[in-house]
């Protein structure tokens, strides 16, 4: 396709084609373009010569389209919006998008978020695509490579600062809770800390959380946890509570979730345990280049409002 005569051509004049033809005269054309009757008249000089035909002629009192104009004017009807559309700012309708957005989740979002944003979300966007892959870490990876668009995270505080080009949203800040089988026999003893340091624990382990503060402050002090298996997800650590002996730390909002649907035990950190966990920060994470993204941005912002709900 060979764009050079369209590059000399200066576009302007299909907006004044198109509005001698809806007119078929120069004064209420040049009117409606609020243009002055002489800077018309020029125009359509300039458009005769661009096409090679009248265009306009002279019939009686007034002036009649060519057989070319006419068909021109049947192809600008179709253009010119086309053009005026391409020239308007992104938007995102989400009640008749059918677009895929592409995310990073960790587990525990599934059951402390989904149920709060799929109704509202199926409601809203009937079309659109959930995309979701396992968050092995904290999803820049997939960001900076464009793989997925968005992730959500969680992280204890206080968290480092992102890399330059990311964005961040904290949807809500939680603490943790012991877990255990509500049948559990343990749950007899009294809850101290050295019933929590002799009880056999499932750890949950990312590969981005290095040595939890918890395990580090205790061996300072001389203690350690009783750490008998180790797991990769929330789900998988209350699976073996509840068909084992031992206990388990989640996150406070993710355990009273599961405790709706399974007989599991809640209890505080010991009162005497010498030292608090930090807060955890469930966020999204998405990169920059999204800024300017409708479809994103309206997600990011349903997500957000969805969770203070």
């Amino acid at each position: 396709m060979d764009l050079s005569r369209l590059a000399k051509t200066d576009l302007n004049l299909l907006v004044s084609l198109n509005a001698l033809l809806d007119h078929c005269s120069v004064s209420q054309a040049a009117a409606s373009l609020h243009l002055t009757q002489s800077a018309m008249s020029k125009t359509l000089t300039r458009l005769r010569a661009l096409f090679d035909d009248p265009l306009l002629v002279r019939r009686g009192q007034g002036m009649k389209a060519s057989p070319r104009a006419e068909a021109l004017h049947r192809q600008l009807q179709l253009l010119l919006p086309q053009l005026d559309q391409l020239l308007q700012p992104p938007a995102f309708d989400p009640a008749s998008s059918d677009r895929t957005f592409r995310l990073n989740v960790i587990d525990g979002a599934y059951t402390l978020f989904l149920p709060q944003w799929l109704p509202a979300l199926r409601a809203q966007a009937p079309s659109i695509r959930l995309e979701c892959f396992p968050a092995q870490d904290l999803g820049l990876e997939g960001l900076t490579s464009g793989q997925q668009e968005l992730a959500i995270t969680a992280q204890d505080e206080p968290i480092a600062p992102l890399p330059e080009g990311f964005r961040s949203h904290t949807l809500m800040t939680d603490h943790y809770l012991c877990v255990a089988s509500a049948n559990n026999p343990r749950l007899h003893q009294p809850w101290d800390l050295e019933t929590f340091l002799s009880w056999p624990q499932v750890h949950i382990h990312c590969q981005w959380d290095g040595d939890w503060l918890l395990d580090a402050e205790l061996a300072r002090l001389g203690h350690r946890r009783q750490l008998m298996m180790q797991v990769s997800s929330l789900q998988a650590a209350l699976q073996t509570v509840l068909w084992s002996d031992m206990l388990t730390i989640l996150p406070a909002a993710y355990a009273a979730k599961v405790a709706e649907r399974y007989p599991i035990a809640l209890r505080a950190l010991p009162l005497a345990l010498p030292i608090d966990l930090p807060p955890l920060q469930q966020r999204l994470i998405w990169h920059e280049r999204s800024d300017n993204d409708p479809g994103l941005k309206w997600l990011i912002e349903f997500f957000a409002k969805a969770v203070q709900q």
